[in-house]
């Protein structure tokens, strides 16, 4: 846009793989040798792809180029995971009614994967002064609202009966970076940065 100003705008597909697995195992043995064990596994993992867009302005301004960029949120075209909920408790006492020290809640689900990152602004800046040059950067991500990435069934537990409901969801807070960096030329051939 003139000879001082550029704009420039840049599309970007995103790709997201993620997988986590919680789980814990225990025995225990009384004294009549009764024995029990409980085992408890969450595990979940997803991919899902995206679109998103950043665009640039960039000037000169006396002796320091700047630039502004805006980076849309994304949109989602899809993505699928799975979500694995197990919680088993097997013992050989029997409660006060006389019932077995049974219980079982067992589920694994595929289902369709959400996600999306928000928007956000950075700055740059560069300034010339002599041999040196010092560089400055700054970028603010907004905060995202409560998201279900992984939208979960209901199902009973075998043995109780008991609705059980795990989706996977998340949230972020906004977050603000901020960057300086210092460049000199020593020589011709040697070059020093921090």
């Amino acid at each position: 846009i003139g000879e001082d100003v550029g704009l420039g705008v840049s599309m970007f597909f995103a790709y997201r793989s993620q997988r986590a697995r919680i789980q814990s195992t225990a025995q225990g043995l009384a004294p009549d040798n009764r024995a029990a064990v409980t085992n408890q596994t969450r595990d979940f993992d997803y991919w899902h792809w995206r679109v998103l867009w950043k665009i640039g302005l960039a000037t000169y301004l006396q002796k320091w180029r700047v630039g502004i960029t805006v980076t849309t949120p994304s949109m989602g075209l899809g993505g699928s995971g799975g979500v694995l909920y197990d919680d088993t408790f097997v013992g050989q006492a029997v409660d006060g009614q006389g019932n077995p020290l049974t219980y079982l809640a067992l589920n694994n689900q595929e289902v369709g994967a959400n996600f999306k990152s928000p928007i956000s602004i950075g700055f740059g800046a560069a300034g010339s002064f002599g041999a040196s040059r010092v560089h400055l950067a700054a970028e603010w991500f907004n905060e995202t609202a409560e998201l279900t990435v992984l939208d979960t069934e209901p199902f009973q537990a075998q043995s109780s009966g008991e609705l059980i409901t795990k989706d996977l969801v998340r949230k972020l807070d906004h977050v603000f970076n901020v960057a300086v960096g210092f460049e000199h030329d020593v020589s011709e051939r040697l070059h020093g940065y921090c």
